[in-house]
């Protein structure tokens, strides 16, 4: 029996895949003067809207949630707060990544506070291709 096929490695694996859920992904925050590398948790927000002729549009958009804290800009060292039009490029392998262009989603604000106790954000965003 190998060590990696052992209860406790097992146990180990399980415990490092829930923490790593928790932290999120690997991310590339974007602004114009600088790339910012963080962890974030990918979510999705739909949006519902009748419009004038009352035909409901459904419209299904990529989220991030990112710790506020962790958006420090390089050059004044001071937490920042994303803005409409910012970028988030998530890797996707050998060196490839999804562009996502931060954008509102109907009535809702581009970025806002995912949270009470605003510790995290929750950034609308928009494929671009």
């Amino acid at each position: 029996m190998t060590y990696r096929n052992t209860p406790f490695a097992q146990s180990l694996l399980v415990r490092r895949r829930a923490l790593n859920a928790l932290k999120g992904c690997p991310l590339i925050f974007c602004t114009d003067t600088a790339e910012i590398e963080v962890f974030g948790r990918p979510g999705k927000t739909v949006f519902r809207q009748t419009d004038y002729q009352g035909v409901q549009i459904v419209e299904s958009r990529r989220d991030f949630l990112i710790e506020c804290h962790l958006l420090i800009d390089p050059f004044s060292d001071q937490v920042f707060r994303p803005l409409d039009g910012h970028r988030i490029k998530e890797p996707i392998g050998d060196g490839q990544f999804n562009v996502y262009v931060i954008r509102p989603v109907g009535s809702e604000p581009a970025v806002r506070h995912s949270d009470t106790t605003e510790t995290e954000w929750r950034i609308h965003t928009l494929l671009f291709e």
